[in-house]
C-alpha cells in the first residue's frame, strides 16, 4: 500500500535570513536507493529536533532528514525568529488562556528552548544565533492598550515575571511615539531563523545524521515495509517521522483538522549612519503586537542580519497548500511600507530589500499533530504559529514516541489533537473573511 503525495511545497520571496546566512546548498541531494533506521521528513524545526532527540538516544542509529527545498529556505528559515517562552495563544484577543493550560503550555515551551541552547551550546552555534532577550508585547492604541495590561494581569496571575511599559518607554526602546505602551517578559530567546536551522543541520552532520536537501518525497510506501519514494531513488526506513507542519495534509493525514495561513513580511536595507542616527532609540529589540492580528517588528543589527535594519510583519491570509502570489506579496510590500512610515516618518527614504511568505499551520483548539498515524508513521505537525517553540517540542515528542519512550516527562497531561475544520471550499474563504474583519479591527496596530 502507498500514498501519493498530492502536493510539493513551494515559497515566494527569498527571505532576507537566508539570504544572510550561507545562502549556498550545504547538502547533498538523495542520487540512489538508501535505507535506513529513522527517516525524518522535513527539516524544520521540528524534523531536526527529532533527529537530535533520536541521535542523543540511538547514537549507533542511521538517521536520514529528507528536505524538499535546501535547508532554511522553506517556513523554518521565514518567520520572525521569536521562540516565546510564555503563554501565546493566536487564538485569544491577548494571548491569555486558561491557568492550567498555560501552565503546561510554558512548561513545554521552556524544556523546547531548553533543547534549542543544549543544541547550540554542543555544535557551537555563531555567537548571536540565539540572544535570551525577552519581547515586548506592545501596542499602538487604547484599544489593544487595555489587551496588553489584561494579558499582563494574566501573567501576573500565572506568577510569571513581566514589566508594563509606556508610551515613553517605548519611544526610547523603539525611537518610535507610535506605541502607546506594552508589556516586556523576559524569557524569550531571540534567533536568526535561517541561521539557527542551518547551524543545527550542520550540527547533525557532524554527529553522523544524513541530512539530504532538494529532495522532495512523491510517495510513501507502507507495505510491505516503510519507504519513501523521490525522483532520484527509495529510502527504506524501519521507522519514519513527518515533520512537514501543514503540509503533512498532502501526505493524506489531518485532512480536516488543519488551517495554513500565510504571513508576509519584508526587511529594510541596512540603515546609513544618518538613519540610524535618526531612528534613535536601542540598538536592537523585539515586538509582537498586543493585538495579535498587528505588526510584529524587530530591530536587528550585525553581520547574521546584513547589517542594522527594521523587520516588519503584518498580514494574513489563507491561502490552503499553494504558495502566495506574487500579487499578495507585491500588496504586503506595500502596507509594510505605509507601516513603517507610520512608526518612522523621519526614515522616509529608506527602502525594504528584501520581502517574502511564510506559513503557518493552525487548529482551531491549539492541538497538535504529534501522534503514529501508520504502523511505524509518527507525524510532528501543527505548531499553532509557534514554529520554533512548538515545532521544537513537538519534535521532541514524536522521537519518544518513535522510540516507544514514556512521554510523561515531556507531556504529563498528555496532549490534544487537532479538532475537525469544514472541507477546504467553505474554510479557505471562511478564514480570509475573519482575516480580514480582524485587520479591520486591528487597523491602527498594522
Amino acid at each position: 500500500m502507498s500514498a501519493v503525495v498530492t502536493a510539493l511545497p513551494g515559497e515566494t520571496g527569498l527571505s532576507a535570513w537566508d539570504a544572510c546566512f550561507r545562502p549556498q546548498r550545504l547538502f547533498p541531494s538523495l542520487e540512489r536507493d538508501e535505507s535506513c533506521d529513522f527517516l525524518v521528513i522535513g527539516a524544520g524545526y521540528a524534523g531536526l529536533s527529532a533527529a537530535r532527540a533520536l541521535r542523543l538516544d540511538q547514537p549507533g542509529a542511521r538517521i536520514i532528514v529528507l528536505e524538499a527545498l535546501r535547508v532554511g529556505q522553506g517556513a523554518a528559515g521565514r518567520n520572525a525568529g521569536f521562540m516565546i517562552d510564555v503563554t501565546h495563544d493566536l487564538g485569544s484577543d491577548d494571548y491569555a488562556g486558561e491557568a492550567h493550560a498555560d501552565r503546561q503550555t510554558m512548561r513545554e515551551n521552556r524544556l523546547a528552548i531548553d533543547f534549542a541552547l543544549a543544541a547550540a551550546a554542543d555544535y557551537d552555534f555563531e555567537q548571536g544565533i540565539m540572544v535570551r532577550s525577552g519581547k515586548i508585547n506592545a501596542a499602538c492604541s487604547e484599544r489593544s492598550l487595555a489587551l496588553a495590561r489584561r494579558y499582563a494581569a494574566h501573567l501576573r496571575k500565572l506568577g510569571e515575571p513581566c514589566t508594563e511599559l509606556d508610551g515613553d518607554d517605548l519611544a526610547r526602546i523603539t525611537g518610535s511615539p507610535y506605541y502607546t505602551g506594552g508589556v516586556h517578559t523576559p524569557g524569550t530567546v531571540m534567533i536568526q531563523p535561517a541561521a539557527y536551522i542551518k547551524s543545527l543541520a550542520l550540527g547533525l552532520w557532524r554527529d553522523g545524521v544524513r541530512v539530504l536537501e532538494c529532495t522532495p518525497v512523491l510517495a510513501l510506501e507502507y507495505v510491505p515495509g516503510l519507504a519513501a519514494r523521490t525522483a532520484a531513488g527509495t529510502i527504506r526506513a524501519g521507522r519514519i517521522i513527518l515533520a512537514t507542519n501543514g503540509h503533512v495534509r498532502a501526505f493524506g493525514h489531518y485532512r480536516r483538522q488543519l488551517m495554513d495561513i500565510t504571513t508576509f513580511a519584508s526587511i529594510t536595507a541596512p540603515l546609513s549612519a544618518g538613519q540610524a542616527r535618526a531612528l534613535g532609540g536601542e540598538a536592537a529589540w523585539s515586538l509582537t503586537p498586543a493585538a495579535p492580528h498587528g505588526s510584529t517588528v524587530r530591530r536587528v543589527r550585525g553581520a547574521l542580519y546584513g547589517g542594522d535594519r527594521l523587520f516588519f510583519r503584518s498580514l494574513f491570509k489563507a491561502t490552503g497548500l499553494g504558495a502566495a502570489s506574487a500579487r499578495l506579496l507585491a500588496r504586503a510590500q506595500r502596507e509594510h511600507r505605509i507601516g513603517i512610515q507610520r512608526r518612522y516618518p523621519v526614515l522616509k527614504d529608506v527602502t525594504l530589500s528584501h520581502s517574502w511568505a511564510g506559513r503557518l499551520c493552525l487548529s482551531t483548539n491549539a492541538g497538535s499533530a504529534v501522534a503514529e498515524v501508520e504502523t511505524g508513521v509518527v507525524t510532528a505537525c501543527c505548531q499553532n504559529g509557534l514554529g520554533t517553540v512548538r515545532g521544537t517540542f513537538n519534535g521532541m515528542l514524536a522521537a519518544r514516541i518513535t522510540l516507544g519512550l514514556p512521554t510523561d516527562g515531556l507531556a504529563p497531561g498528555g496532549w490534544r489533537q487537532p479538532a475537525r475544520v469544514p472541507p477546504q471550499p467553505l474554510l479557505r474563504p471562511a478564514l480570509n473573511a475573519y482575516l480580514s474583519w480582524k485587520r479591520h479591527e486591528d487597523a491602527h496596530e498594522c
